[in-house]
């Protein structure tokens, strides 16, 4: 577990910290300072590097607090993830998130297991 703790802190801190602006690279050459602006606040890449960093382990873990703000998060927009809230404390909840995989295989009626019976044996 303190391995894998340590290669996300590493990836994480190699697309943040090295040097080069993740939003200026998601707007390419064709950006404006308004639409810097706008990317740098709607990916939270304004605030400091550790609140960055803090937001990144709560997306990246299965328990994780999210605001009940639905401009603010995708989570709560069941059609693109699904989770179980625990418990609310004021606009602030703590959720388990049901996997990301499950999701793309849901729409076509099959299970993950299913999907790997299938197409592990081709692997190999």
């Amino acid at each position: 577990m303190l391995t894998l703790f340590g290669v996300v802190t590493v990836i994480f801190f190699l697309f943040n910290v090295l040097p080069g602006d993740p939003a200026q690279m998601m707007l390419g050459q064709n950006e404006d300072s308004q639409q810097l602006a706008l990317v740098k606040h709607k990916y939270g890449f304004d605030k400091p590097i550790m609140t960055q960093y803090a937001y990144y382990l709560n997306d990246l873990s299965p328990v994780s607090f999210h605001s009940k703000n639905v401009e603010d998060y995708t989570f709560w927009n069941g059609a693109k993830y699904n989770g179980v809230v625990l418990f609310s404390i004021g606009k602030t909840s703590l959720a388990i998130k049901a996997p990301y995989l499950r999701e793309s295989f849901t729409k076509q009626g099959k299970q993950v297991t299913q999907v790997l019976k299938e197409t592990l044996p081709n692997t190999f």
